[in-house]
């Protein structure tokens, strides 16, 4: 498949040539990069754009402006993305220099294909006036400090290395317009944009990372104070991410490890730092981001620290959603979501920020609509727009698609050993293309743009699919690693053709919002056969079964309640399994609750979902987990920070809550909550139109509803009526004689500032 229109578009002509060290770059060395140029006219609107394999540190006399830029590669197979920055006007008249620092991963990963060479590509702008460009007249060296440290190496999945920095041959003050660079050599150049191996160059479609600056742990020990080599253990507000820093006074040659409290979590080594002393009084900041809840500083005896610090950076966006209720666990599950959340984005959204930091759509599907539920309405869809880009962009010549993506495409020497992986996980592909995935992007955003650009790649995908006419039924599709959840008892068959069906049904909205009547049809026709194909292949009169099985699969009942093929009659028997069955992990166990709300339970839902999570909402991680356990193979190699445990976002959202968008963007919106037992609810949705507030008050029975200028809310009444409320803030009381577990009201709304009774 071609690359989507909207990549191309996004093209620049480049003055600039990719430049770098004429000594060989290795796999996991830093480079330095360097420019003196003088300034004769007053510079008023400066910009810069730069491109590098792999990562990238922007200093200009001295002073960082970009603090590690660049995204990891690639929006497709070939190609490299970069950023284009607005700089302040502080550029002075006379002689300044630009240096950069570019950290060469130099091996693929799951979430980076690397171009097999180290490169720089850089321009400076005033307005539309190019003022410096990279070329052979800049200064490049690897910088003598930086090595990849001693075994073990972080597992095959990442493509960053460990950092170890020996100050001892660090070029002190190398960033800084005074440096002498004379004898520093001159750069090679490899010709302009788009030169192999980096090829087009993609704007970056994400924000730069917001960055909190150097700051104390809230619980170190008071400086300064003498080490007794003990593990100095420096506790974070929560798992983050972060770049550690350390002010001490050595002898040369000290040698000091940093890492966090999760260092092998998931199972696996992930990423630490080693740090070797200069003799006297130093300060160093390890660039390469880790998480954790903990920073663990070992540092030999006898030295002398007189400061230890972490800089926080993070996905930039505003946390604007918010849900409260009068029951503390699931406030507590609230928070854990929105942290587990938060530190899987970052380039993509990630399955976790320490194994893997891979963009698996099974998680993605479940990341995007709970960030259009927790995040700012600008900054989070350009994370989900990425993702969907890049899906399509590396889309197979076959049509099939797969993720991780980016990630380093095998070839016959290589496996996933190697950071590479073309496999298809059939299940999760069809999620990302129907009604949870594709589908619900636009309902939250409103963005027909990119449901056009990929609307042809989706029907080839679905091409892929052998769908039988006879029988309605779709045969399992292999693709190369046929998961549906972790755990046990998974009935891949009923959940394939469920999942097939959800695809359907997102596929016909999409052809009915591009006006194509034909596919509309079609797929309706397919979706009607399946309705009855499903129920008759694989219900038994008691529950759904389609792959042999000692006992019922939670997933697959839920799996055909969200399909639409559960009827009334079936009702009862779905229920009682789903009080009874649980074999699913936490990925498929959002939709089993789904599933429970959609059925109008919401006892029964919050029950279910309490009990399961009732472990990890006692634990004292500030995250939601792979699994059920922590390191726990069954569950994957069981990370304590896992994306699709965030669903619960969305659930208390879309049904607890019960705000859900009728139109595009939130510019129509539905109130049905779902109270069960609980009392009191306050919930926050953030739209592009500003935000909507929710508060109830069951036991006075009350509510308050604030909907944002040019929305409309639609707020559904016990019997099916439906009260629609424009822009304003409306307050409502309840019918005194509603059950706890209704919304019946009955007054007044105050809309503008002027009060109306409703009719």
């Amino acid at each position: 498949m071609s690359a989507p229109a909207e990549e191309a578009s996004q093209q620049v002509d480049w003055s600039a040539e990719w430049i770098a060290p004429k000594a060989p770059v290795l796999p996991g060395q830093w480079v330095c990069f360097r420019k003196r140029f003088k300034v004769t006219a007053a510079i008023v609107s400066p910009r810069v754009r730069i491109a590098c394999d792999s990562k990238y540190w922007l200093w200009i006399n001295g002073k960082n402006f970009a603090f590690e830029g660049q995204l990891k590669r690639g929006p497709n197979p070939s190609d490299t993305y970069f950023d284009e920055l607005d700089l302040p006007t502080s550029i002075g008249h006379g002689e300044n220099v630009i240096s950069l620092l570019v950290w060469y991963f130099g091996r693929h990963g799951f979430a980076h294909q690397s171009s097999g060479k180290c490169g720089l590509v850089f321009e400076l702008f005033d307005r539309d006036r190019p003022l410096i460009r990279s070329d052979r007249s800049w200064r490049a060296m690897l910088h003598p400090a930086y090595g990849c440290g001693d075994e073990p190496v972080p597992n095959f999945r990442l493509a960053e290395s460990n950092i170890c920095f020996d100050a001892r041959k660090e070029p002190l003050g190398w960033r800084d317009l005074r440096f002498d660079d004379f004898n520093w050599p001159l750069a090679q150049e490899f010709g302009r944009p788009p030169a192999a191996p980096w090829n087009r160059l993609v704007r970056r479609p994400i924000p730069m990372w917001r960055d909190e600056g150097l700051v104390a742990y809230d619980d170190a020990p008071v400086v300064p104070f003498v080490s007794d080599g003990q593990p100095i253990i420096c506790k974070l507000p929560g798992n983050i991410h972060v770049t550690p820093e350390l002010d001490i006074n050595a002898s040369a040659g000290t040698h000091i490890d940093i890492r966090t409290d999760n260092y092998t979590g998931g199972g696996a080594n992930n990423v630490r730092a080693e740090y070797v002393s200069r003799a006297g009084r130093q300060s160093y900041e390890s660039l390469g981001w880790m998480n954790g809840h903990e920073v663990h500083y070992r540092i030999p005896a006898g030295v002398t620290v007189h400061g230890l610090r972490y800089r926080r950076t993070s996905y930039n966006t505003q946390w604007l959603g918010a849900f409260d209720c009068d029951h503390p666990p699931l406030v507590s599950l609230w928070k854990k979501s929105i942290r587990t959340l938060d530190v899987c984005m970052r380039d993509s959204f990630m399955d976790c920020p320490d194994r893997e930091r891979a963009q698996w759509w099974g998680d993605v599907v479940i990341q995007s609509t709970s960030a259009a539920y927790a995040c700012d309405a600008q900054t989070a869809p350009l994370l989900t727009r990425k993702g969907i880009i890049e899906l399509f962009g590396w889309q197979k010549a076959d049509g099939a698609l797969y993720s991780p993506i980016p990630a380093g495409i095998p070839d016959a020497l290589q496996d996933e050993s190697a950071g590479c992986w073309d496999k298809e996980i059939p299940s999760q592909m069809l999620a990302s293309i129907g009604l949870y995935g594709l589908w619900a992007y636009y309902e939250q955003t409103g963005d027909r743009e990119i449901i056009a650009e990929v609307f042809p790649g989706v029907l080839s995908y679905l091409a892929q699919w052998h769908f039988d006419e006879k029988t309605g039924l779709v045969e399992e599709r292999h693709g190369g690693w046929n998961w549906v959840d972790w755990g046990s008892n998974v009935d891949s068959l009923v959940c394939v053709n469920a999942w097939y069906a959800l695809a359907l049904r997102g596929v016909i909205n999409m052809a009915r919002l591009l006006e194509r009547s034909h596919d509309a049809s079609l797929f309706a026709v397919r979706l009607e056969r399946m309705h009855v194909g499903f129920n008759a292949a694989f219900w038994n009169g008691e529950h759904y079964m389609g792959t042999p099985l000692p006992t019922p699969d939670d997933r697959a009942a839920a799996m055909a309640v969200l399909a639409g093929f559960v009827d009334q009659a079936k009702r009862d028997s779905i229920l009682a399994l789903l009080a009874r069955e649980r074999h699913a992990g936490p990925y498929m166990e959002k939709y089993i609750v789904e599933a429970l709300f959609q059925l109008r339970q919401p006892a029964l839902a919050l029950q279910r979902l309490m009990s399961r999570y009732a472990e990890q909402i006692a634990a004292p991680t500030t995250t939601l987990w792979e699994g059920w356990s922590v390191r726990d193979a069954t569950w994957g190699g069981g990370t304590y920070n896992h994306a699709w445990s965030a669903g619960s976002i969305a659930l208390l959202q879309q049904y607890v809550a019960g705000i859900t968008p009728v139109e595009p963007a939130f510019r129509r919106f539905a109130v049905r909550p779902q109270l069960a037992h609980l009392s009191r609810v306050a919930s926050v949705v953030p739209t592009r139109f500003g935000l909507i507030r929710l508060i109830i008050d069951a036991d006075e029975r009350q509510l308050t509803l604030e909907v944002p200028p040019e929305c409309q809310a639609d707020l559904t009444a016990p019997g099916g009526e439906t009260i629609k409320l424009g822009a304003g803030i409306h307050h409502i009381v309840f019918d005194t004689g509603a059950s706890q577990e209704e919304l019946a009201w009955t007054a007044d709304s105050a809309q503008e500032s002027d009060t109306t009774r409703l009719p």
